[in-house]
């Protein structure tokens, strides 16, 4: 049989050991936090420049009522396009259907659902 002290120490020397885990965890977890937030990589500015061009389009063609919301979104890509193309940026239609895209995206989460409604979800085809 062990003493009681023996016992009191092993015990004191487990909860040592627990906590230097648990803070050797929680340095681990600060550290990857900040090495991610070191690693945010710029969109480019022709990109931004793009997206930029692709909020104005969306907000012209969303009050459009007599528009389904594919067209809109088919006319919307397709100026999106001309404009980046006429301002020295030349995209493709698949980059210039991602900005219309964001763009709805973030334009209805900071409209109300029945403005929102208006240019269509950014799920519908």
């Amino acid at each position: 049989m062990t003493s009681p002290e023996t016992l009191a120490l092993t015990i004191w020397l487990y909860i040592g050991l627990v906590a230097w885990v648990i803070n050797k965890i929680g340095h681990a977890i600060q550290d990857h936090n900040n090495d991610k937030n070191k690693h945010h990589i710029a969109v480019p500015d022709k990109y931004q420049a793009v997206f930029d061009i692709a909020d104005a389009v969306v907000a012209e063609y969303d009050p459009i009522k007599d528009m389904s919301n594919p067209a809109k979104k088919a006319e919307a890509t397709a100026k999106v396009q001309e404009q980046a193309k006429a301002d020295g940026k030349p995209i493709t239609n698949t980059v210039a259907g991602g900005a219309v895209e964001m763009a709805v995206k973030k334009r209805s989460e900071t409209t109300t659902p029945s403005e929102a409604e208006s240019l269509g979800s950014v799920d519908e085809n």
